[in-house]
């Protein structure tokens, strides 16, 4: 037990500010600030003499503006160019930038120190000696406001001077530049972007003229046709369909395909689908005679003999007549039958011949078109690189063409849309705002110094946090500003806990700096409670209580600490006596 409440105090007496932190809640900060408000009003008046005196002296600063709108990239360059500024920034490797970005850049240039130098130099020769050997460009520069109206091309532009008679010829002038600054940026692109596209097109005309030649020569040689050169983009149809589609595709097979593109490739895959097909097809052709018969009725306009059909659907429309009248076995039947299974087989032998006269010649195309790959590669590289130098070259020169019409095209500059004005009223400084906001800060400086004290003394303020750090029973809580209603509480106090150790003395241990009257108020309330049978001693001295066949701890709110209450609890464990709880004189408490 004297160990622990020995460590108990080692702990408290090193934390005992982080422990103060920790419990604080807003309650405490008021009270705390209720307790400090003379530091609060301190720093609030400090706050206030500070904003005077800083906003005294400071001089007025009058305002002009004036509207002007923006012109994007493109107006700028005109119509000529809209279209084909696009792709000159993909040749150039120049980025386009969005509207938002462009907006923004044009801003800053327009407050960069290049483009207001003629202005500032006009502003510093309206200025006294002793003021304009001091100006430089970069801080004469931040008097000048550019701000973009959101949602529109439309600039504010804002100059700020002390000289109210200066501000409306510099703002004039200010205009005048930025209208001459937005024709000076169109002509250096536009120059720049016409010398650019003369010397790529003197780099692209021998390369295209160079690359056409080769392909076209290599071509030649290997008797292959500007297609062959093309990108692989072809289509077949009528190929590998099963089923009943087998005999409807052939006819498109046999008779042309659908080609996109046109290369070696597609070509090769067209012929190789048509003689799987005609494979097929004359494998199926044999199976069953309705199939062949359905089959060569698809294909039967390349034959140019329809009267076979028609002859067999002669003797189909007789024999179903004949079977209206006769049976099965009389000759007429068999007789038509006869020449009905003839015609059929004359149909199917008539395909087949056919089919297989269309495959020799698929099969003698396929090996026709087998080039080496090598070869095929080769001439698709040299082709396809013809063509993009000749497509550049083109390109180029449409584009040098359009941008020297489009230099040769007068251009207006940004349009002002509303002339310099002056505000007759000073814009800054805000003397109000200023004074407010030193005392405000005033105001937070004070209520930190107050915390700070508050929370230094280590003076504890909340039942809550006693209630924790006295490790005895709280027996009684009376409100410190009405001793006058003590006397009951007291008497129920004396009468019970303090009446089980007998007729011994008491001793009353005051912890912490309680207020002297209420202390003496308390204590002669409990010499009356206690009557003349029982003795009452009142010491912090522990060795003089230690005696006393009671022990009662009194304190109140705000005057124990953290390190008295360690002290204490060290002291009483060393001394071992009993003690039968504490009474807490409370402010917050009402009668």
């Amino acid at each position: 037990m004297t160990n622990q409440a020995l460590n108990d105090y080692k702990n408290l007496s090193n934390n005992e500010f982080s422990t103060g932190v920790e419990n604080v809640d807003f309650r405490q900060i008021f009270g705390s600030l209720r307790r400090r408000w003379k530091w609060v009003f301190a720093g609030v008046i400090f706050g206030s003499v500070w904003g005077v005196t800083k906003v005294w002296d400071l001089p007025d600063i009058y305002k002009g503006e004036f509207l002007i709108v923006m012109r994007k990239s493109d107006q700028q360059i005109g119509s000529a160019g809209q279209f084909s500024t696009g792709v000159l920034s993909k040749l150039a490797g120049m980025s386009s930038g969005g509207g938002a970005d462009e907006s923004n850049t044009e801003i800053l240039i327009l407050k960069s120190p290049s483009v207001l130098e003629p202005v500032f130099e006009v502003a510093k020769s309206m200025k006294s000696p002793e003021v304009a050997e001091g100006m430089t460009v970069q801080g004469w520069s931040r008097s000048v406001e550019v701000e973009k109206s959101e949602g529109t091309s439309v600039l504010i532009v804002s100059y700020l001077d002390q000289n109210k008679d200066h501000i409306l010829p510099l703002s004039r002038l200010l205009s005048q530049t930025y209208q001459d600054y937005s024709n000076r940026s169109r002509n250096r692109e536009l120059n720049n972007l016409i010398s650019y596209l003369e010397e790529q097109i003197s780099i692209m005309k021998p390369q295209a003229a160079s690359s056409t030649a080769a392909a076209i020569s290599y071509g030649f040689k290997h008797g292959l046709s500007l297609k062959d050169g093309m990108p692989i983009a072809g289509e077949v149809s009528g190929g590998g369909m099963p089923g009943e589609q087998m005999a409807g595709a052939s006819r498109s097979i046999i008779t042309s395909a659908r080609i996109v593109g046109g290369s070696i490739e597609n070509e090769r895959s067209r012929l190789l689908q048509k003689v799987k097909s005609i494979e097929l097809i004359l494998k199926e052709i044999n199976k069953d005679e309705e199939g062949a018969i359905y089959t060569s009725s698809k294909i039967f306009p390349l034959t140019q003999k329809e009267s076979s059909f028609e002859e067999l659907s002669r003797i189909d429309r007789e024999l179903s007549a004949k079977l209206a009248r006769f049976k099965e076995n009389d000759p007429v039947i068999q007789r038509l039958r006869r020449e009905r299974g003839a015609m059929i087989e004359f149909i199917k032998n008539e395909t087949i011949s056919l089919l297989r006269g269309e495959l020799v010649m698929a099969r003698a195309e396929l090996e026709a078109n087998d080039f080496p790959r090598g070869v095929i590669n080769r001439h698709r590289d040299l082709t396809q690189k013809a063509l993009r130098d000749e497509s550049t070259l083109v390109t180029l020169r449409n584009q040098l063409s359009q941008f020297r019409l489009e230099r040769a095209r007068d251009a207006t500059p940004w349009e002002l849309i509303s002339e310099p004005r002056v505000f007759n009223q000073p814009v800054a400084p805000r003397r109000s705002q200023m004074l407010a906001k030193n005392i405000f800060i005033g105001l937070i400086f004070g209520i930190a110094i107050a915390l700070l004290i508050d929370l230094r003394t280590g003076r504890i303020f909340k039942r809550e946090e006693l209630e924790n750090k006295i490790p005895f029973e709280l027996l009684q809580r009376l409100p410190a500003q009405y001793p006058e209603t003590w006397g009951t509480s007291i008497r129920l106090l004396v009468d019970g806990p303090l009446a089980k150790t007998g007729n011994g003395s008491v001793a009353l241990i005051p912890v912490g700096d309680i207020p002297s009257d209420q202390l003496k108020s308390f204590e002669t309330e409990l010499r009356l409670a206690l009557g003349k049978n029982r003795e009452l001693i009142v010491s912090r001295d522990l060795l003089i209580t230690r005696a006393s066949s009671s022990q009662l701890l009194i304190t109140s709110l705000g005057a124990t600490k953290n390190h008295q209450l360690a002290i204490l609890k060290a002291q009483l464990a060393l001394q071992g006596n009993p003690i039968q709880g504490w009474v807490l004189l409370d402010s917050k408490l009402e009668p």
